[in-house]
């Protein structure tokens, strides 16, 4: 239910720019964003071969922004000594929707590109998220967030430096399966 709110106030700073903060914009674009790549991502995937693997590009990309705008939101709280509730706001849709993605890149991966190693890959960045979740590492906690905010820091990085990872992953897949297939 609060990812619905969450993404109300997305539309709603949308069509009112005007009576909103220039970082709450920000925000509602990375949303828009990530939203047309990832529809973008999804005809790509109906259309060829080569299709199916710039969508999961596309989706890659798109989790690394995610990545990147969770590390953002937590470096801004820890340095400009926001509040809390409003960290908690603003940080936990934008990893419930990367937890989200997550699992639809897997799905993408198994489905539509047909790749071992990718689908494996994504596997297991998924049950490492699921993982950091259940141990309560994953979301921000107003009521402990500034004794946490190092640790939420630190594996904010940690998350980048996976979707970086998989990035390089996914394009030395994608030159092998291109070559596998064509070189007939």
């Amino acid at each position: 239910m609060r990812f619905i709110v969450q993404q109300q106030d997305v539309w709603r700073v949308l069509r009112n720019t005007s009576k909103h903060t220039a970082s709450e914009r920000k925000r509602a674009y990375f949303f828009l964003f990530a939203y047309c790549l990832s529809i973008a991502a999804l005809f790509a995937s109906f259309l060829h071969f080569i299709g199916a693997w710039v969508a999961a590009g596309l989706i890659q990309l798109v989790m690394l922004i995610f990545a990147m705008l969770y590390a953002l939101n937590i470096a801004d709280c820890r340095d400009k000594c926001l509040n809390v509730l409003e960290c908690e706001r603003i940080v936990n849709p934008v990893m419930e929707v990367y937890v989200g993605l997550r699992a639809l890149q897997l799905l993408h991966a198994i489905f539509f590109i047909q790749s071992i190693v990718l689908s494996l890959c994504y596997a297991m960045a998924l049950v490492f998220l699921v993982w950091r979740i259940s141990r309560g590492a994953f979301f921000v906690d107003a009521t402990s967030l500034w004794r946490e905010v190092g640790r939420l820091e630190q594996g904010s990085y940690f998350h980048i430096s996976i979707d970086i990872l998989l990035f390089v992953v996914y394009l030395v897949c994608m030159v092998f399966a291109i070559v596998a297939r064509y070189a007939k």
